[in-house]
């Protein structure tokens, strides 16, 4: 037979190349995309309580709160198994933590300046919780306080460890937003949302009583117009349902009034044209049809669009989190996920603005979030950031989803591009030492090629000038540009040509 020409030899080769794009699933790049830090806290961390959730009782903690700073790191609040709280200043390790006696951390914003506002509950008996109040406190980098404004005092607490319903704390163009659960003096459990300026004042513009039972809420500032926004869910009052600022409905539930609701919430993340994506997960029951997950899409004062991304009975899915993926509020790009019951794992996937899958959805080993949880949070360089832990251990885990600004994760079904360029396997892979990468073009052209790593960043340059046609060889050693061994991890070889883009992914290992 004889031997094939170079231009069938190369468009066999770019058709085998594309064939493989498809066989080896998108959503295998997910997993590879998050790196964890772990740290050792320096006391165990709070309990797990009991709480309703779907329908039914769902082990809930410990309450973990992450806020990211610009300069990388991440402020982490926590509560000890003595339920003191703590805050812990992350970066490559754990750098330092302030504590707070017998008062657990329920909520914490940080700002970029390295001052942070943490909401704590202040048990003043250890037994009841009649005169136990919340405070806000302002902190400065140092960790002394400026002022503390109390934000719940004829209201108070929760008990046992806010057992029905959450708080958070929020902060946009000046004003504090605690929203937080509340046992009131009537004996009913319920929400607050009080507003509290950045000097202490108290603020109105909130509620003293929202939603009961008030089974989970969140609140998230909006940053087209700086405005704060809350979203809970609620089995009796006002409404049976998940409610956007107390009073839009965005899913009608099934509830009792008594603890058991078939919707529950999971996060919100800000969209373009002051939009919110809310992530959310439902059961199956008579007159309230779900399919497990969902994001609804609404704007103040619109109606609300629900997308659903799974389509089950809702019995196993739980948790689900949400956050925008980029430094810009137009990227079109968020990191949804939520965990499965039946076999304990976390699902990932990345959506548009519109709730479309683009990319997964991906079964994450090795890495999940809290029951209930809020954690992720986009830092802002754009990548994305939460913490896990186990209740009763001292090992925390800050996890981080990051994309290349050039390398972003497509559609797992995707047309195949029409552009002349394509980067073969790379060989090994994964990689001890040198790897040989291979390029394909139709016709020859000029060429940049550059090793990124996960975040983006330029690690090494390959090529930078005219090549031929066909396929072209092209060995990384393994070095940054200035010569020393870059570290283990995943790595990205990025080729240009004109207007044509293609990458492969190169795995170190050592």
């Amino acid at each position: 037979m004889p031997a094939p020409r170079p231009a069938h030899r190369l468009a066999t080769l770019l058709a085998a190349a594309l064939s493989f794009a498809h066989v080896v699933p998108a959503r295998a790049v997910l997993r590879e995309r998050i790196t964890t830090t772990s740290v050792t806290l320096p006391a165990a961390l709070e309990p797990a309580t009991s709480s309703f959730h779907l329908w039914t009782m769902h082990t809930l903690g410990p309450r973990l709160y992450p806020a990211p700073r610009a300069d990388g790191r991440t402020l982490v609040g926590w509560t000890d198994a003595s339920m003191n709280g703590h805050v812990s200043v992350i970066g490559s390790s754990l750098e330092r933590t302030f504590d707070f006696p017998a008062e657990p951390v329920r909520g914490l914003v940080a700002h970029d300046d390295g001052t942070f506002a943490v909401l704590l509950w202040n048990r003043n008996g250890t037994t009841s919780y009649t005169d136990d109040f919340t405070r806000l406190s302002k902190r400065r980098a140092d960790g002394t306080q400026v002022w503390t404004a109390t934000v719940t005092a004829a209201d108070v607490p929760n008990p046992a460890e806010f057992m029905i319903g959450d708080c958070r704390l929020a902060y946009a163009n000046g004003v504090y937003g605690a929203y937080l659960s509340v046992h009131s003096t009537a004996g009913h459990e319920g929400d607050r949302y009080q507003r509290v300026s950045d000097t202490g004042a108290l603020l109105s513009g909130g509620w003293t009583w929202g939603l009961s039972h008030s089974m989970s809420c969140v609140i998230a500032p909006h940053p087209e117009d700086g405005s704060l926004h809350t979203t809970g869910s609620s089995d009796c009052y006002g409404s049976k349902a998940l409610l956007f600022d107390k009073n839009t409905t965005l899913f009608a539930a099934d509830a009792d009034c008594a603890g058991k609701v078939s919707v529950q919430l999971g996060q919100m993340a800000a969209g373009p044209g002051r939009s919110w994506l809310i992530a959310m997960d439902a059961i199956d029951r008579p007159g309230f049809p779900a399919r497990g997950v969902a994001v609804v899409r609404i704007r103040p004062g619109g109606t609300p669009k629900l997308t659903w991304l799974t389509n089950t009975d809702g019995a196993n899915e739980r948790d689900p989190v949400i956050a925008r993926i980029g430094t810009s509020i137009g990227s079109n790009r968020y990191l949804v996920g939520w965990r499965s019951l039946a076999d304990g794992k976390a699902r990932v996937a990345v959506i548009d603005t519109n709730a479309t899958v683009v990319a997964g959805v991906e079964v994450l080993d090795g890495v999940t979030w809290g029951a209930r949880d809020d954690s992720y949070r986009t830092r802002t360089d754009g990548s994305v950031v939460w913490v896990e832990a186990a209740a009763g251990a001292r090992t925390l885990h800050l996890n981080r989803y990051s994309e290349s600004p050039n390398v972003a994760v497509e559609p797992e079904a995707a047309s195949a591009p029409t552009a002349p360029l394509v980067m073969l396997a790379p060989s090994p892979n994964p990689a001890r030492g040198a790897v040989l990468l291979r390029l394909g073009l139709a016709r020859p052209a000029r060429i940049v090629v550059r090793i990124l790593d996960a975040s983006g960043r330029r690690v090494r340059g390959l090529a930078d000038g005219p090549a031929a046609a066909g396929i072209n060889a092209l060995p990384w050693d393994g070095r940054d540009d200035a010569g020393h061994a870059v570290p283990p991890g995943v790595y990205f070889a990025a080729a240009t040509s004109g207007s044509s883009r293609a990458t492969t992914r190169v795995l170190v290992v050592r």
